[in-house]
């Protein structure tokens, strides 16, 4: 039977290395190649986000018409 590989340990940082996000262009090109994506994703999703809570509103002010309304014809 075959076991799992075993993970070594983690290094500490060196210089050049990403840390929480930042990181430096020229030590690797290729890491910067989704942030046009990921941009992308955060608008579409407060785009999306701002869409549910002008429906949200709008639902509440429709619900705040009717009982208005009926205050109102009886």
């Amino acid at each position: 039977m075959k076991t799992a590989p075993v993970m070594p340990p983690p290094r500490p940082p060196r210089d050049g290395d990403v840390v929480m996000g930042f990181h430096d262009w020229n030590e690797n090109p290729n890491a910067g190649r989704w942030a046009k994506w990921r941009r992308f994703g955060r608008m579409l999703l407060k785009f999306l986000v701002l869409i549910l809570f002008a429906i949200a509103v709008g639902q509440l002010a429709l619900i705040v018409f009717q009982i208005v309304r009926l205050q109102f014809v009886s």
